[in-house]
């Protein structure tokens, strides 16, 4: 699994608040009815920014430190 996962929607104890990040007007395929199953907000600020724009580099990052 190469993704940030915490096994609730969201926050542990405040989810997350409605915007367009964690709510977009468009919603691909996914396994419930928002981007937060299972995992983190997609407002979710890191040090390389926004969890709903770096989504799919988690794994990438993860494998860095063996690329050197």
């Amino acid at each position: 699994m190469n993704e940030p996962a915490n096994f609730v929607n969201g926050d542990m104890n405040e989810g997350c608040p409605s915007n367009t990040y964690n709510d977009p007007p468009y919603l691909p395929r996914v396994a419930s009815d928002n981007l937060y199953f299972k995992t983190i907000c997609p407002d979710h600020e890191d040090s390389v920014g926004k969890h709903y724009d770096t989504h799919s580099l988690f794994g990438w990052f993860e494998s860095e430190p063996t690329m050197v």
